[in-house]
């Protein structure tokens, strides 16, 4: 009880004077799909892909003045399966990083 009295009289003292607490916030995402393509067209050659990854979001939100600022990362993996004659296959890695 005391604890709350405390944080609320604190946080009025900074209402007061014009000011909010500033918010930070810490995300990371997985995520993944599977995919097929058919086709009864000539030439083109149907697959089956797999792509999944993640991504971790790093901001650092001011209520004051309406803006955020922070830092992200991800990675993605894509397999596709072609089912062709030979059975190719395909690998895709791909990295991001990045501000705002």
């Amino acid at each position: 009880m005391k604890l709350e009295v405390y944080w609320i009289k604190n946080l009025n003292i900074y209402v007061m004077n014009g000011e909010i607490l500033p918010n930070k916030n810490n995300k990371i995402k997985v995520f993944g799909m599977r995919n097929e393509y058919n086709t009864d067209t000539a030439g083109i050659i149907d697959y089956t892909s797999d792509a999944y990854g993640v991504a971790y979001v790093h901001e650092d939100e001011t209520v004051k003045l309406g803006n955020s600022s922070g830092w992200y990362a991800g990675q993605l993996t894509i397999d596709s399966d072609l089912k062709d004659i030979g059975k190719s296959r395909e690998n895709q890695t791909m990295l991001k990083a990045g501000i705002f």
